[in-house]
């Protein structure tokens, strides 16, 4: 039945958060050169209605100038209104693709808010259960790194999602920035994530390598017991003796050959690794 238009409410649940204008034109000529094919979906609210499914259909409609609406009218479900809303919008949009995988994402984020499982979510959009997953996991990507995503200059895969994560947050946008420009497929993220992480340790090392070296000699833990006897006064802050192994690396005139074999017998490093085993002994 036709519907006018100004009484129709836009679905606060919308996934869909951008309509290309190009498409949008052409569903308009389309519609004015063969009426409206396919009549949106709305539920009865008051004597108004909630969109259902027809966002597209309905924004052609208003660029033609039209007061009126083909549509099927569904009865309100009170209570149980904006779940099902929800769900409705998702299955019709996704039965339509189109949808950039942000805004997939961001509609399964919401269905969880909603307080159904991730399995639920799958089992009710009829998407596999890792896809749910995988999309969740974009999530915890900085928002440039998102907009990447959405921009489809990144894979959109969990393993290289997880590979990203892996970084120390502070790099992951520089990362993701040079992996875009580059245009590094699956396997191209993880090997340069892992060199990343490589090079990050290597800078850490040169930083202060006595530190560096003795820690990996002595084979332990060190800042939970260091930090337990320092409470007790029987060691100084860990922040301290880093300064000192830092400003004595500085002043070492073999500091930029600094390595396993240069810096083995080194005393500093013979120092430190038997502080850091007396802390674990008193400890």
């Amino acid at each position: 039945m036709l519907i006018p238009i100004k009484k129709i409410m836009s679905n606060p649940q919308q996934p869909r958060s951008e309509f290309a204008p190009i498409a949008l034109n052409e569903l308009a000529q389309s519609i004015h050169e063969n009426g409206q094919l396919q009549p949106i979906l709305v539920e009865q609210a008051g004597d108004g209605f909630i969109l259902i499914d027809g966002e597209r259909r309905r924004r052609a409609c208003v660029q033609l100038g039209l007061t009126e609406i083909e549509a099927s009218i569904r009865p309100s479900q009170n209570g149980a209104g904006e779940k099902e809303r929800r769900i409705l919008a998702m299955v019709a949009n996704l039965q339509r693709a189109d949808l950039n995988p942000m805004e997939e994402t961001r509609s399964y984020q919401a269905l969880s808010k909603l307080g159904m499982s991730n399995a639920a979510i799958a089992h009710r959009l009829g998407v596999s259960g890792p896809r749910v997953v995988s999309r969740l996991a974009l999530l915890d990507l900085p928002d440039e790194v998102q907009d990447l995503v959405t921009a489809g200059l990144l894979p959109i895969d969990p393993r290289a999602t997880e590979a990203i994560r892996s970084l120390p947050e502070a790099h992951r946008v520089e990362f993701a920035r040079s992996a875009s420009a580059r245009r590094l497929n699956i396997k191209g993220i993880q090997a340069s994530a892992e060199k990343f992480v490589a090079s990050l340790q290597a800078e850490k090392i040169q930083d202060k390598p006595a530190m560096s070296f003795a820690v990996r000699k002595a084979g332990l833990p060190v800042k939970s017991s260091w930090d337990a006897l320092h409470q007790l006064g029987k060691l100084p802050p860990w922040e301290l003796v880093v300064k000192a192994a830092r400003s004595t690396c500085q002043s070492c005139v073999l500091r930029s050959e600094a390595s396993v074999v240069v810096c083995g017998d080194c005393p500093a490093v013979d120092l430190l690794e038997a502080l850091i085993r007396s802390s674990h002994e008193q400890h």
